[in-house]
C-alpha cells in the first residue's frame, strides 16, 4: 500500500498576500512559524527578498543578486506561531503596495551539525524534507557538510551570505555534477569532477549527497575560505512536496505534471543546455493564479506579470498552457519544485479536505 502524509501541508509551507503599512504590519494566518521567508512586491520592481532565522531575522538575501547578504532590521522583525511581523522596510512593507511571500517552517530552533568535516548550524524539519544549514566555508578539498534531513536531499540550493558568489541549484532527479544558477537565465553548466573553481559542486570526489552530508570541493562557489555559506535542502515527501523534470510539448495545451497534489507553489526553470529561460514563479493566491497566472522571474526585480505564461493548477498537480521557452518550450526538459496546498488523498486514501 503507497504511503501517504499524515500531516497537513499547510503547517509546514504557506502562500501569503499582504498590504504594506510603512509601519510594523503583523502578518498572521499562516498557520505556523516561518523559519525560511521568501518575499516580493507584486506592483513595483525591488527584488525577491530572502530571510531566515537561522542567520538572521535581520540579515536579507536577493535571489537575482551574487551579493552577500544586507542588515536591515526593520524587514522582518519577529516572527511568532502564526506568523511574522514587518517593520518599515518598504521592499517589504511599503505603504499601501502589495507583496507576497513564501514561506517554509524549519525547526523552529538551531542545533549544532558534526557530521561533516565542517560543523554546521542546522534548524531541520524533518517531517516536512526542509533544512536550512550554514557554515564558514575553508577552501579545503573533500569537505562534508551535515544536513540534518536524515534522508537524501532531491534538492539542495546554496548561497554565500558573507561574500558575492552566485545561488548554485542541484538535484531534481539529474545528475549531481550539473547546477543551475537561480540570480540569472543561464542554462545549466555540467561541472564534471573538476578538482577547481566552479565544479565539484554537489559531488566532490564522485560522492554523491548522502542521508547525513553533500560533498564538496573547497574551492567551489559553495565554500569561499572564512566566509559564512548557507544551503537549503530538500527531500521530496509524497503529498506535500514535489521535485523533478518534465518535457515541454511547445502547444498551447501542455503536458501533465503529476504533483499527487494541488499546488500552492510551483518554480520552473528550462534545464536544458541549448538555450535559456527566466526562472518561473507561481502560487495559488494571487489573482488570476489558474491559466492567467501572475508570475514573478525570481532571477529579476520585475514586477508581477501576467504575460503569455499561462499554467492550470490541478487537484493532482498542474499542466503548462502555453508555447512558452520558459515553461513549456517543445522538447526541452523543465525543472520543477511543488509544494501543496492539500494532498490528493489523505493518510487514509481518502479525498483530502486539508482542513
Amino acid at each position: 500500500m503507497a504511503k501517504y502524509i499524515t500531516f497537513q501541508p499547510k503547517d509546514h509551507f504557506a502562500s501569503k498576500i499582504w498590504t504594506g503599512t510603512g509601519s510594523s504590519n503583523a502578518i498572521t494566518g499562516v498557520g505556523f512559524q516561518p523559519d525560511w521567508l521568501w518575499m516580493k512586491r507584486r506592483d513595483g520592481s525591488e527584488h525577491h527578498i530572502v530571510v531566515d532565522a537561522v542567520r538572521g531575522l535581520d540579515k536579507q538575501m536577493y535571489t537575482s543578486h551574487t551579493s552577500g547578504q544586507d542588515t536591515n532590521a526593520q524587514t522582518v522583525t519577529a516572527v511568532g506561531a502564526d506568523g511574522f511581523t514587518l517593520g518599515t522596510n518598504a521592499q517589504v512593507n511599503g505603504n499601501g503596495q502589495d507583496f507576497a511571500g513564501w514561506l517554509w517552517k524549519g525547526a523552529n530552533s538551531t542545533a549544532s551539525n558534526s557530521n561533516g568535516s565542517i560543523t554546521s548550524t542546522v534548524s531541520a524539519n524533518t517531517t516536512a524534507g526542509f533544512s536550512i544549514v550554514t557554515w564558514l566555508g575553508n577552501n579545503q578539498s573533500a569537505q562534508t557538510i551535515g544536513h540534518g534531513l536524515g534522508e537524501v536531499p532531491d534538492v539542495i540550493l546554496i548561497k554565500e551570505y558573507g561574500g558575492a558568489s552566485g545561488w548554485v541549484m542541484g538535484g531534481f532527479g539529474e545528475s549531481w555534477n550539473a547546477y543551475i544558477s537561480l540570480q540569472n537565465s543561464n542554462q545549466r553548466t555540467d561541472s564534471g569532477d573538476a578538482n577547481t573553481g566552479s565544479g565539484r559542486m554537489f559531488k566532490a570526489g564522485g560522492t554523491e549527497p548522502t542521508s547525513t552530508v553533500f560533498h564538496h570541493n573547497g574551492g567551489a562557489i559553495q565554500s569561499q575560505n572564512n566566509s559564512g555559506m548557507v544551503g537549503y535542502f530538500f527531500k521530496e515527501k509524497q503529498g506535500f512536496s514535489k521535485f523533478g523534470t518534465y518535457i515541454g510539448n511547445g502547444s498551447t495545451w501542455g503536458p501533465m505534471v503529476n504533483c499527487g497534489f494541488a499546488p500552492a507553489f510551483i518554480l520552473i526553470k528550462y534545464w536544458g543546455t541549448g538555450g535559456s529561460g527566466n526562472w518561473m514563479l507561481f502560487d495559488n493566491k494571487r489573482h488570476g493564479f489558474n491559466q492567467e497566472n501572475e508570475f514573478f522571474h525570481p532571477n529579476t526585480q520585475d514586477v508581477e506579470s501576467t504575460s503569455t505564461h499561462k499554467i492550470a493548477f490541478l487537484s493532482n498537480g498542474f499542466k503548462p498552457r502555453a508555447n512558452s521557452s520558459e515553461i513549456n518550450t517543445n522538447g526541452g526538459k523543465m525543472i520543477y519544485m511543488a509544494f501543496a496546498a492539500e494532498p490528493f488523498v489523505s493518510s487514509n486514501e481518502v479525498a483530502a479536505t486539508g482542513k
